[in-house]
């Protein structure tokens, strides 16, 4: 991860976790209510492709992450396993407690999520088989993010802005 001149920022939180000197917070969109949603599954793998990426391995249901993010959601909530290397299909689908393969990762923000993906090794079964369940990832980061936005609070009436 290239650093950044820290100093012209009020505060800086990163969203990749692990990284020396600086403040995780997962990505805000955890806050999304459509991660809530439930809905009976329509197949068991779904692929999500990066819209500069497209996964071709496969003859499986496939959206792009050029989608709405209702509609990935929602493609999400009807799938028992996600296979995608589009980052937030990964992360909302590891938030909406499914199953997640990670296909060929063509960046480095994938080496830093908080809980990482099994990565397509060739073979899909063994991919799957392979991959868990995060039952709590959802509750935990929107903790994390509704404890800093009360840290922010905190710190904002603290601030004279000088009206």
């Amino acid at each position: 991860m290239k650093k950044s001149n820290t100093r012209v920022f009020f505060y800086l939180t990163v969203r990749d976790f692990g990284i020396s000197g600086e403040e995780y917070l997962p990505c805000v969109s955890c806050m999304n209510p459509l991660l809530d949603i439930s809905l009976p599954a329509e197949r068991r793998i779904g692929i999500i492709e990066h819209l500069d990426f497209p996964i071709l391995d496969f003859d499986l249901p496939k959206i792009s992450n050029a989608h709405s993010p209702m509609s990935i959601m929602r493609f999400i909530a009807s799938s028992e396993v996600i296979v995608t290397n589009s980052y937030h299909s990964l992360y909302w689908a590891t938030l909406m407690k499914k199953k997640t393969v990670l296909y060929k990762p063509f960046s480095s923000k994938f080496k830093n999520l908080k809980i990482q993906s099994v990565i397509f090794d060739g073979n899909l079964d063994d991919a799957v088989a392979a991959s868990k369940i995060h039952e709590s990832y959802l509750s935990e980061c929107r903790k994390l993010n509704v404890d800093f936005a009360h840290k922010l609070l905190r710190i904002m009436k603290k601030i004279d802005f000088g009206d």
